[in-house]
């Protein structure tokens, strides 16, 4: 049986933090350790760990206050073998997931998976529209992926790394990364950890998998600060703390700031020094993809800092000239909220407004445990499907959801806990 790690990096988030454990303590599988890596928390998240009383998890604590990416490197430097993932403090482990994972792991000899994303924001989160949202993937197809090629792409074009064998959207053999610690006086060498993972891993390993179907429910809530950071409508706070911290700096060619364009490429330059057979990047695209956050900001005072960076990142690559005709004309537009219906479907995900939908049937979806258990009715059927021979599965489970929304409104569906 394969053996499977799950690292929850935490620190003084012990109201989300219960449900996260509550869903990686549900998993049935046995061949799994829950690592709980503390840093220094000064509310009770010892307390709350220590409530649960499951036998396969490990309670770490840093010796004093770290960055967010040592906290990440002081967990790993605990584990020996298996398959390693990473959750936040306020994402789940969806049911059945490691189950999932070790059938495809038997199936194809990969040291990496990589999943698609499904998303639950807290009803807690400050932007109204989102609160209580949750996106799931229709598919389950999967293919092995040249991960240097899939590597070069994101290089080139700087789109998003979600494919990519991420320890934060997948699992990954362990040697793999003591492979990479060993070789570099450490594995996390960006203040962003999970971004930087897939980058780095994609580097050092010729294939991996990757599946549509997920295993983690990524969630958002009022703690986040990755998306604090780039979204004026949540709390600025933890964004704000997380900048006052002791972070690994900013590659030299780059200016932080709220697009996810320039933390991707940060990414990616700072791995290419460790690595310097990564694809070189290409700062020009880097500030057209910026300019095109910009525009997509979630306020005016965003998107004037993205431009900002924009002007800073030209005068230190000597391209000011290119910069300023990229940002010549450029404008915060006027933004139009809208309403989202309780279920609204496309040909590639569900959005469901889990508010509006427990009003009206009765259910209790007010965390990302309660979240992940509502959400795998809407999952692909246990048995993986190749790409090429997912088309019938696919329409099996369509059909199977399309007529559990038509009849949604006279039924009461039971959570268990």
């Amino acid at each position: 049986m394969t053996k499977f790690n799950i690292v929850i990096p935490t620190r003084e988030r012990a109201d989300t933090l219960y449900w996260s454990l509550k869903s990686c303590v549900s998993q049935k599988y046995e061949n799994l350790t829950i690592w709980v890596s503390d840093n220094c928390s000064l509310d009770n998240t010892e307390e709350v760990v220590k409530s649960f009383s499951d036998k396969r998890i490990r309670y770490l604590k840093t010796p004093e206050r770290v960055s967010m990416s040592a906290n990440w490197e002081f967990a790993l430097g605990f584990i020996e073998e298996g398959f390693v993932t990473y959750i936040g403090d306020d994402d789940a482990m969806l049911p059945d997931a490691f189950e999932f994972a070790a059938k495809l792991l038997k199936e194809n000899k990969v040291d990496a998976l990589s999943f698609g994303s499904a998303t639950y924001y807290w009803p807690d989160v400050g932007a109204k529209s989102l609160q209580g949202q949750l996106t799931i993937p229709r598919g389950n197809s999967y293919s092995v992926r040249n991960s240097r090629e899939d590597l070069r792409k994101t290089t080139q074009d700087i789109f998003s790394s979600i494919e990519l064998p991420g320890l934060y959207w997948g699992a990954v053999d362990i040697r793999v990364l003591k492979h990479i610690q060993s070789r570099h006086a450490g594995f996390f060498h960006s203040l962003a950890p999970d971004f930087y993972s897939a980058v780095i891993i994609a580097s050092y390993i010729e294939s991996h998998l990757y599946c549509e179907r997920p295993i983690i429910l990524r969630g958002f809530s009022r703690h986040s600060n990755g998306v604090s950071y780039v979204n004026s409508e949540f709390d600025q706070a933890p964004a704000q703390l997380f900048m006052k911290e002791k972070n690994m700096p900013v590659n030299e060619q780059l200016v932080f700031a709220p697009s996810l364009s320039i933390i991707l490429a940060d990414c990616i330059l700072q791995a290419s020094k460790v690595n310097p057979e990564i694809p070189k990047l290409n700062i020009y695209t880097v500030v057209e993809k910026a300019a095109h956050d910009a525009v997509c900001a979630s306020s005016k005072y965003k998107f004037d800092e993205i431009v900002e960076a924009i002007k800073a990142i030209g005068e230190k690559n000597g391209i000011r000239s290119y910069c300023n005709r990229m940002l010549k004309g450029l404008t915060y537009p006027e933004k139009s909220g809208g309403q989202t219906a309780e279920i609204n479907t496309d040909n590639s995900v569900f959005n469901i407004k889990t508010i509006e939908l427990a009003e009206l049937l009765g259910l209790k979806i007010s965390n990302v445990f309660e979240a992940s258990l509502f959400a795998s009715q809407f999952l692909m059927p246990f048995a993986v499907n190749k790409a090429d021979n997912v088309l019938s599965a696919r329409e099996l489970v369509n059909n199977k959801v399309d007529g559990w929304i038509r009849n949604v409104k006279s039924k009461v569906i039971k959570l268990t806990h």
